[in-house]
């Protein structure tokens, strides 16, 4: 008799099977005809659970051991640890995430939506406080250290709900980005939210209830700013108590230039995200357009992303320089 049960002789062609590699396989071999029903089953209801789930969240609708145990051994789902599975084409930072014991957040889930985000290495990761053993991103074998390059927001879970994995609402990585960054860092990702149209403003002071300086931090965005590095310089002008308007329209001949920021009615300020101008073409037309300005009477002042972001002090101070000569009044008022 045939070692899969079948009856000796039969006319019926025998169905191909997986070569064996141990006891998974074995497993899967012996499920027979159901196996192939089951593996799109459980892939199925994973990617209906969000990609990533525990283990018991499968065997509660009827997946067994077994079955979880070859997809596991043929590579269709990935241990991640002890007790949570995902798919394998699941993000690294909803892995890794995962392996720490919770779920993206803050800058890691803005990143991921698109958003502008500064400068981090960090994985932010929201915990509930009832996680046992935070464990290293990369290595579910290690407990969490302070140098493993992870931010944890710890929070306390609903009554009933479920562990968190996956990455949060973005709402709820605003609210966290808020509690994680500095003011006018977080300020720049919630712009950028705006600004694409991802965030509609009357719900921010939902989104930010009850944290601390929410409201000054609610009237203070404005989706117009086209990157995070013009918000930036502008909440640091207006802290210095300069007048600044952003994206303001100039006409020069027959074409309309657009400026970042203006400080009084004739200073220029020119902040170039991280991802604009690097190439020839656009620093031709910046060139082109700093001197049709210049030539307008505009002093123009053009700051990179990695000035702002790690040198903005020197960028404020020449900017007050030129605001001490008066480069931002109005020509008829220059002594």
């Amino acid at each position: 008799m045939p070692a899969d049960g079948g009856a000796s002789g039969s006319s019926t062609p025998a169905r191909p099977t997986a070569p064996s590699t141990g006891a998974a396989s074995d497993a899967l071999r012996v499920a027979g005809p159901r196996h192939p029903r089951a593996v799109r089953s459980i892939v199925t209801d994973l990617h209906r659970l969000g990609g990533i789930v525990r283990t018991m969240q499968l065997r509660d609708l009827g997946h067994s051991p077994d079955a979880i145990a070859a997809r596991v051994a043929s590579g269709t789902l990935v241990r991640v640890r002890r007790g949570v599975l995902c798919l394998p084409e699941t993000p690294d930072d909803v892995t890794r995430a995962a392996r720490v014991g919770g779920a993206v957040t803050g800058l890691s889930a803005a990143r991921s939506a698109g958003l502008w985000v500064p400068p981090s290495t960090a994985l932010d990761v929201v915990l509930p406080r009832t996680t046992s053993g935070a464990r290293d991103p990369d290595s579910g074998r290690r407990r969490l250290e302070e140098t493993d390059g992870v931010r944890v927001l710890w929070r306390t879970p609903r009554p009933g709900a479920p562990h968190p994995f996956g990455t949060v609402a973005l709402e709820t990585a605003l609210r966290h980005t808020v509690q994680l960054e500095e003011r006018n860092r977080a300020l720049a990702v919630i712009d950028s939210a705006v600004h694409l149209g991802l965030l509609d403003p009357p719900r921010l002071p939902l989104v930010l209830a009850g944290l601390t300086g929410a409201a000054s931090l609610c009237a203070a965005v404005d989706g117009r700013s086209e990157s995070g590095t013009e918000t930036v310089v502008r909440e640091a002008l207006l802290a210095l108590g300069l007048p600044v308007r952003i994206q303001v329209v100039i006409p020069f001949a027959a074409r309309l230039h657009r400026v970042d920021l203006l400080v009084g009615e004739r200073l220029v300020v020119e902040c170039d995200s991280e991802s604009h101008h690097g190439d020839p073409l656009s620093r031709r037309r910046d060139l082109r357009r700093d001197a049709e300005l210049g030539a307008l009477g505009y002093t123009v002042l053009r700051f990179d992303w990695a000035q702002i972001m790690y040198d903005l002090d020197s960028v404020l101070r020449v900017v007050l320089m030129h605001v001490a000569r008066g480069s931002h009044l109005p020509l008829a008022w220059r002594g």
